[in-house]
Order: C-alpha cells, then sequence, then structure tokens
C-alpha cells in the first residue's frame, strides 16, 4: 500500500511511522523530564553543559573555562532548544525525535532524486525503523543533528540547490569535525562530473561555517583552533596497549583516566595543553608499535561494521547484535550492487565521499560502531538499492516523485 500511495501521502506518513517510533524509544528507555547524558560516557554531559553555559549568557564553557574540547554544532542546536522550552529536558528529547523525523523524510526525498521513487521509499522505510538510529533519539548524541545535516546534505545537493548545500556541509562539519576529511573528495567529483558551480559553493560554504569559529578560538583561547581540541585525546585513545592487548578494546578506544600519565594530565595548564601531550603521546606509541598497525586497522575495520558489543548492558548488546545484523547484511548486499552497478554521477559522489571520510576516520582513530551510524541515511540508501531492485521485478514502479 506505502508503495502506490502518492509521494505527499507517502512523506506524511513516513514522518508519522518515524516520529512515533522514536517517541516509543524515548518513553519505554528514558523518563523524559530528566537528564540522561552519561549513555556515552562524557558527551552528553558536555553537550548539555555547554548549551548551558550558552544560554547563560557565560559564553562557550566547560567547567567555567573557554573551551573548543566539543565541535560547537550540538551544543548550539541544544541551546536554541533550551531557549524555547525555558530548559526543558521533554522539549529536548521530542526535538531528538523530530529531527530522526526529519532525517527519514530527507533520505527519502534524497533517495528518490538519485536511483528512483521506488529506492527512495525502501530507503526512508529503512531508515525510519534503523535500531541505531531510533536509538540515538534517547541520547544526547552529535549525531541526532548529524544525521539530519547529513540527509538534508545529500538532499540539496540532488536539487542542485549549491548555496544551500554548501552551508549544510560547513554545518556538518562543524558537528562533526571528521567530515572535513570529505571535502577534497567532493570538489573533485564537483571538478570531474562538471558541477564546478556546486563545488564553489560547498568550498564556500564550509568557509563561511569555519572561519568565525576559528577566529573565535584564537581569541578565546590564545591560539589557532580549527574546529575542537578532542585531537588529542581521541588519538592518544586509540594508541596505546590497551587497544593492542586487551580482546574488549582491540581497534577500539580507551578514555585518558584509564590510561597512563592521567596525573599529569591533570596538572596541565588547560586543554591546549592536554591535546599537545596526548597528540605526543599517541605519535611516540604509534612510532615504538608501528609494526601492529596492520593488526589496528583489521580490528577497527571489523568493528566499523559489526553491532554495537562494547556496552556492559547485555540487554542493549543482543539488541544490537538480533536487530542490527540483518540491516549490516542488506547493507553489504547494497554495498556489492552500487560499486558493480549504481549510478556514478556527482549527486551519488556526494555520499561515496563522506562514507570514505567516516571510513578513513575509523581507520585512523578508532572503529566505533557510532561513527558508521553517523552516516545511517548513505547506509540505507546502499541497503535500499537491491531491495528496490527485487520489488521492481514484482511489481510496477512506484510514482514519480511529485511536490510533497
Amino acid at each position: 500500500m506505502l508503495f502506490r500511495s502518492t509521494p505527499r501521502r507517502f512523506g506524511w506518513s513516513l514522518l508519522l511511522l518515524a516520529l512515533c517510533v522514536r517517541m516509543l524509544a524515548v518513553w519505554v528507555l528514558r523518563d523524559p523530564t530528566q537528564f540522561h547524558g552519561f549513555e556515552m560516557g562524557q558527551d552528553g554531559y558536555h553537550y548539555d553543559e555547554l548549551a548551558r553555559s550558552l544560554l547563560a549568557g557565560d559564553g562557550y564553557e566547560l567547567a567555567g573555562e573557554p573551551s573548543a574540547f566539543r565541535a560547537p554544532g550540538f551544543p548550539l542546536f541544544l541551546a536554541l532548544v533550551y531557549a524555547l522550552s525555558a530548559k526543558s529536558y521533554f522539549a529536548a528529547y521530542f526535538s531528538l525525535c523530530l529531527l530522526g523525523a526529519l532525517t527519514v523524510y530527507c533520505t527519502w526525498r534524497a533517495g528518490s532524486l538519485l536511483a528512483g521513487e521506488r529506492t527512495g521509499r525502501v530507503a526512508g522505510l529503512l531508515m525510519a525503523l534503523y535500531p541505531p538510529h531510533v536509538y540515538m533519539a534517547t541520547i544526547f548524541a552529535s549525531e541526532n543533528l548529524f544525521t539530519a545535516l547529513l540527509a538534508a546534505f545529500l538532499l540539496l545537493a540532488a536539487q542542485r540547490r549549491a548555496p544551500a548545500a554548501g552551508l549544510c556541509l560547513g554545518a556538518l562539519i562543524l558537528t562533526r569535525p571528521f567530515a572535513l576529511l570529505a571535502l577534497p573528495l567532493l570538489l573533485l567529483a564537483c571538478w570531474r562530473s562538471g558541477e564546478r558551480r556546486l563545488g564553489a559553493w560547498l568550498f564556500a560554504g564550509t568557509l563561511v561555517c569555519l572561519l568565525p569559529w576559528t577566529v573565535r578560538n584564537q581569541l578565546a583561547l590564545e591560539h589557532p583552533v580549527l574546529i575542537t581540541t578532542s585531537g588529542g585525546p581521541t588519538f592518544r585513545g586509540s594508541y596505546n596497549d590497551r587497544v593492542l592487548l586487551e580482546e574488549r578494546h582491540r581497534g577500539g578506544w580507551v578514555a585518558s583516566d584509564q590510561l597512563p600519565g592521567w596525573t599529569q594530565l591533570q596538572a596541565a595548564s588547560g586543554e591546549l595543553e592536554r591535546d599537545r601531550l596526548q597528540w605526543q603521546w599517541g605519535r611516540d606509541w604509534l612510532s615504538e608499535h608501528a609494526e601492529e598497525l596492520p593488526r589496528l586497522l583489521w580490528w577497527r575495520l571489523c568493528r566499523f561494521w559489526m553491532p554495537d558489543r562494547d556496552s556492559e548492558n547485555r540487554s542493549y548488546v543482543l539488541l544490537q547484535w538480533f536487530g542490527t545484523t540483518p540491516f549490516l547484511l542488506l547493507l553489504a548486499a547494497g554495498i556489492v550492487w552500487h560499486l558493480r552497478t549504481g549510478p556514478r554521477d556527482a549527486r551519488w559522489w556526494m555520499a561515496d565521499s563522506l562514507m570514505l571520510a567516516c571510513l578513513a576516520t575509523a581507520l585512523i582513530f578508532w572503529g566505533a560502531p557510532r561513527f558508521r551510524d553517523g552516516n545511517a541515511p548513505i547506509l540505507m540508501l546502499y541497503a535500499a538499492l537491491p531491495l528496490a531492485a527485487l520489488l521492481n521485478r514484482f511489481n510496477k514502479p512506484a510514482q514519480q516523485v511529485g511536490s510533497t
């Protein structure tokens, strides 16, 4: 029935389905009137603190000091929600559910333009039900905003709305900085396909978004910081004895307070010094264990494509394995399908470039399923390709995209 309905009816049905599924997950797993920010370590706590600091007029501060430890995209979004809702956590959770629903909608629309209406509808339905993305709505994670911006970017690029796509890419980078790695690939794809106007706007939009934040960092920290000072802790946590020797952490990441040198980090003069020290310690370890790099890369690659198994919550791990594995198998088939027969125009390269940048981040740092699922709109587009082709064998093609 959904595949035969008009695009308008399908769009509203998809939005409602995605929103209800995410609100149900929040209702079952959380008390939406309370803060539950510790499910992902300090990330959620920091986002909440930064948003409240902004709202109080104290600036972008952690522990009362100017900071660039977290990328500003999600804290700015959260501060806006708090400002409009009298600092309501219920409003924050509802906004995350709404972001998830909008992500699903944009995934459908982008998929329809890239690979046909039926593929878009399959991608939208997969996105609406993909367990890791549903779970995101229950945690204060930057991936909530990132996936929405990513789906919007794919849609804007597919529609060739170059200025808006450029600004959206800049916002993506300010939310999850790894997306900056995709910029050279995106520009190359635009140049080779003749989409040079789009490429120029992608570069300009990135510059417009990053420049004010970089200038702010220079003024507040008295040091040039492009986006964040969290690279050192991430790098050092990815290159140490524990990720090499302990089975649970192989190819993963270990927090700074669980590694040697924590006392020295606490005594450091600030986050810039802590960032510098941990970059140095990570490089030192890597130079001493260079022969182990192939093993680390293999473990990271495996972690990246496997369901999340790091949690101590056994029910969560079981849900990941049994709920996510069917999607990952379909994704594997979709990637093979895309490599063999998929379109090769510049608009598809938008998705491919961002996916390659995410994979590069996992190999350079650590192979977190969280990094993979931040690209869920792209993953579900890949997964939809063979499934839509199978449906096309038994049914007439769905209606082409109309006005929604």
